[in-house]
């Protein structure tokens, strides 16, 4: 599962109803403190997870996140 905005709002609760279901899934947000707490709070839970930090805006970011 991959989700946009993972790092505040509903993107972060999101990150963390799909962690509690031991989804594999990429969070994506440009605020890496942020997104690096909502990693933490998504493995505490037992959430195979991974940050990508970027802008959805930015093509290079964009193609961060697909590779």
């Amino acid at each position: 599962v991959v989700t946009t905005g993972a790092s505040s709002g509903l993107g972060r609760l999101l990150a963390g109803d799909f962690s509690s279901l031991r989804a594999r899934c990429v969070r994506f947000a440009r605020n890496e403190e942020s997104l690096a707490e909502v990693l933490a709070d998504c493995k505490r839970v037992g959430g195979d997870t991974i940050m990508v930090v970027g802008v959805l805006t930015i093509q290079e970011d964009c193609e961060l996140l697909i590779n």
